[in-house]
């Protein structure tokens, strides 16, 4: 069924034809707007046909002018907007160089200005600072030095090297303790400043456990180092080391730790079974290979391989008692010899 006037379907027909329409028609729109498109382009012809002073069919398009302008109409200004897109070009805002904004230089000042208050504080402290320690009488005029024993208080002012007179903040504490520090008795050091004019250097030494003998007398602790010569060693109640060579450059080192270790064990193991006969050792010699020949106090000596074991200790006290229970005496024991022990009796 139709209207009259118009044919128009009331069927689903009639929606087809509709939509149809309004298709059709919008390709036409799209086809006539592709025709004003512009061409960013132009052939060899075209170009020689603007160089000849002949306009092409198709001028290329400039929003602000240009010398297809120029050839045209022989006018320098831009040509008036000929499409939407000309228009949206013209109305572009040409580039402008950036530049700094009164608000950024004016942090950049307020910034140096900053720093440079900031220098002129720094430099009128220390100036301020340092009339002061003047004006105090703040110099260094006395370096007293505590806990030494077998170093010498002139030796650790002549390595702190601290001149008297100098002001007492301006002391590099640091430099002198570590030249302290360097000097073979000293373990540890503390530098204080007690004001107006003193220095204290405490000193805690590095204790010896025996002495070693070669061709002088040194000092050994319990990591093996050798400890220089010192006027105090001589009276010292210490066990003696002996065979071992020791050449001036191992001097306040442990480079011969190794050699030195079976000694140091002995004395170690025995102070700790049997502190009473650990003070009768007299000395020990590292000169044999493999043996610990050990001499105690009433002259006896007794030889052991240079791992002790404790059951060698008992044995060594049960024969000096079954000997001291015969009214005899020990001169030489030898306990190297597994389940045997050798004496030699005095006459």
């Amino acid at each position: 069924m139709y209207y009259r006037g118009r044919t128009v379907p009331l069927s689903g027909g009639v929606k087809a034809s509709f939509w149809r329409d309004r298709a059709e028609s919008r390709s036409d729109r799209r086809g006539e707007e592709k025709k004003t498109v512009f061409r960013m382009s132009w052939s060899s012809e075209e170009r020689d046909t603007v160089v000849q002073g002949r306009a092409p069919s198709a001028p290329f398009y400039r929003s602000r002018g240009s010398w297809v302008d120029k050839a045209r109409t022989g006018r320098t200004e831009p040509l008036p907007e000929r499409s939407a897109m000309g228009d949206r070009l013209d109305r572009r805002p040409a580039p402008a160089h950036r530049t700094a904004s009164p608000g950024r230089r004016k942090i950049g000042w307020r910034a140096l200005l900053f720093l440079a208050l900031a220098v002129v504080v720094v430099w009128a402290k220390g100036r301020v600072t340092e009339g002061l320690q003047n004006a105090a009488n703040l110099k260094l005029s006395q370096v007293k030095v505590t806990g030494v024993h077998y170093l010498e208080e002139g030796q650790i002012r002549e390595a702190a090297g601290l001149p008297l007179g100098e002001n007492m903040y301006k002391l590099n504490l640091s430099a002198a303790q570590g030249r302290v520090q360097s000097l073979g008795w000293v373990d540890r050091v503390y530098l204080e400043r007690r004001l107006p004019r003193t220095l204290v250097v405490a000193v805690r030494e590095r204790r010896p456990v025996a002495l070693l003998d070669s061709f002088h007398l040194y000092g050994v602790d319990k990591a093996g180092r050798i400890l220089p010569g010192s006027r105090m060693l001589p009276e010292e109640d210490l066990p003696l080391l002996s065979g071992v060579d020791v050449p001036a450059d191992a001097v306040g080192t442990t480079r011969l730790a190794n050699q030195l270790k079976p000694g140091l064990d002995f004395l170690a193991f025995l102070a700790k079974k049997d502190p009473t006969l650990a003070k009768d050792v007299s000395e020990i010699s590292l000169e044999e290979r493999g043996t610990l020949k050990v001499t105690f106090m009433d002259g006896v000596e007794a030889r052991f391989g240079f791992q002790v074991t404790e059951m060698e200790l008992k044995r060594m006290g049960a024969v000096l008692s079954d000997l001291g229970s015969k009214g005899r005496r020990a001169a030489a024991m030898d306990f190297r010899y597994m389940d045997s022990v050798f004496v030699k009796t005095r006459d």
